[in-house]
């Protein structure tokens, strides 16, 4: 698993308020089709949690221009034992676009609610999504 060390220069003034966009968790199970017999990855629906988007400086992007963490997306969450790294995401700005977590850093600090930042690359991989 590839690990983004991000400063958690944001962490610090994270209001409750701030969180007001959810992100959906998915695992990936493999699901027989009906008419073919052929399994399908597909995703089945887990939880739901509250996130605040992470913004990077210039300086930032810049440094992560020609390298693996160009294209990532950085989300902050209420630290949460249930998430884990092989789940997919989608964001409810987009729900088209599946994302893989690509890194965990959870808050070190003695805060008494602990954040937790995700770093998340968008997945070229096609699924199917389950329903309810």
């Amino acid at each position: 698993m590839a690990m983004y060390f991000y400063d958690g220069k944001n962490q610090a003034d994270k209001k409750p308020y701030s969180f007001n966009k959810k992100a959906k968790f998915y695992k990936i199970e493999s699901i027989e089709d009906e008419h073919t017999h052929v399994p399908i990855p597909t995703l089945i629906y887990q939880f739901t949690l509250h996130y605040s988007p992470v913004k990077r400086s210039i300086e930032d992007k810049l440094s992560e221009l020609g390298t693996d963490k160009e294209d990532t997306s950085i989300i902050s969450i209420k630290h949460r034992e249930k998430v884990q790294d092989v789940f997919k995401v989608t964001l409810n700005k987009n729900e088209d676009k599946i994302y893989t977590i690509t890194g965990i850093m959870p808050d070190d600090t003695n805060s008494p609610i602990p954040y937790d930042t995700l770093t998340m690359k968008e997945t070229k991989e096609r699924y199917r999504i389950a329903r309810k």
